[in-house]
């Protein structure tokens, strides 16, 4: 375009996904499903496991660190294909459009992606150590550490709604860009009233 030195296609029309490229389309919308799909049997995971688990412990702090332990290890797997899904959907857009308006967001959730996936395995580890009889300050020292990681996460997930807000502002389709601004900021809302 003479006007705005944007290509032709996006000034006539606009920097809609549907006329983005489609490879990066495909790895955005496998890493949306990986996501959802890890987030899904990490739900069930948690049912099944906390379920069985209160019926066995009843107690024995023995037992309460072996199921805590097993939970752990069977989300450590779930975390990484959560990490590797939140890579995929916030792959840089290779035109550049929407860098401005949502590239801080979607740098924030790749960081955060990166810790979540990094303090995972302290996550299992302070769960169990928890449990046994140790120093109290080791126990402080990882307590601070997972809240520490808890606040990015939180940060993460807040970073998270926002760029989805703004892809969905691309699709053009108003309703689902509603519906992402409702959802952020309802979640945001429902951390004040905890």
């Amino acid at each position: 375009c003479p006007e705005c030195g944007a290509p032709t296609g996006v000034s006539l029309v606009g920097d809609f996904l549907r006329f983005g490229n489609a490879e990066w389309l495909e790895k955005m919308a496998r890493g949306a499903r990986l996501v959802f799909w890890a987030y899904m049997a990490s739900i069930g995971v948690a049912i099944v496991l906390g379920g069985v688990g209160a019926a066995i412990v009843e107690g024995d702090p023995s037992a309460e660190a072996a199921v805590a332990l097993t939970v752990g290890l069977l989300m450590l797997p779930l975390n990484v294909i959560v990490f590797w899904g939140m890579w995929r959907l916030t792959t840089p857009d290779p035109s550049g459009f929407g860098e401005r308006t949502y590239g801080f967001s979607r740098k924030i959730v790749r960081v955060a992606a990166v810790i979540a996936l990094v303090s995972a395995p302290a996550d299992v580890i302070t769960d169990v150590v928890a449990l046994q009889s140790i120093p109290p300050v080791l126990l402080i020292v990882l307590g601070v550490v997972m809240f520490c990681a808890g606040l990015v996460q939180l940060a993460a997930v807040v970073a998270q709604f926002r760029y989805l807000e703004k892809l969905a502002d691309r699709a053009p389709d108003k309703r689902l860009a509603s519906l992402a601004r409702q959802v952020w900021k309802g979640f945001i809302l429902s951390l004040i009233h905890i």
